[in-house]
């Protein structure tokens, strides 16, 4: 039981406000696959890489799983410079909470480069432009008069 859309050409035209309940949509539901995909699931594992490829370069994030013998490039964060090294981070390093003796999970990569600071970029996130925290920023001092 659709909406009948009357007007310049649209007699007879029905509209569903749910797709689910249209008869003639019969494709699969692409969002839910891709959602499926995106999850990190815990039997993944994860392997970061830097990449450069020109003048850009990136970090590819490649999602490896055993049991489906699965290995594919699950996403990847462009960069503004030139990396250096890698370090992964099974933790958020600047939460304090605590679950279970330990610190709450998450993946994590440091990435050092050419400039004195430290970048932390957040991998379970997909299609970030910045990372979570830079560490060894100078605070910026107020000029005094």
């Amino acid at each position: 039981d659709g909406q009948k859309i009357f007007g310049a050409g649209l007699t007879g035209v029905t509209y569903f406000s749910n797709p689910e309940d249209d008869p003639y949509i019969t494709l699969p539901d692409v969002a839910r696959e891709e959602e499926d995909t995106n999850t990190i699931k815990p039997t993944d594992n994860l392997i970061c890489c830097a990449k450069l490829d020109g003048e850009t370069s990136s970090i590819e994030v490649h999602l490896w799983n055993n049991e489906d013998q699965d290995f594919y490039v699950h996403h990847d964060i462009l960069l503004d410079k030139y990396p250096l090294s890698l370090e992964w981070l099974s933790f958020d390093a600047g939460d304090q909470e605590e679950i279970e003796g330990g610190r709450v999970p998450g993946n994590y990569v440091a990435l050092g480069c050419m400039s004195p600071q430290i970048e932390i970029w957040d991998l379970d996130i997909i299609n970030t432009s910045e990372p979570v925290a830079i560490l060894g920023e100078r605070l910026k001092k107020s000029k005094k008069k």
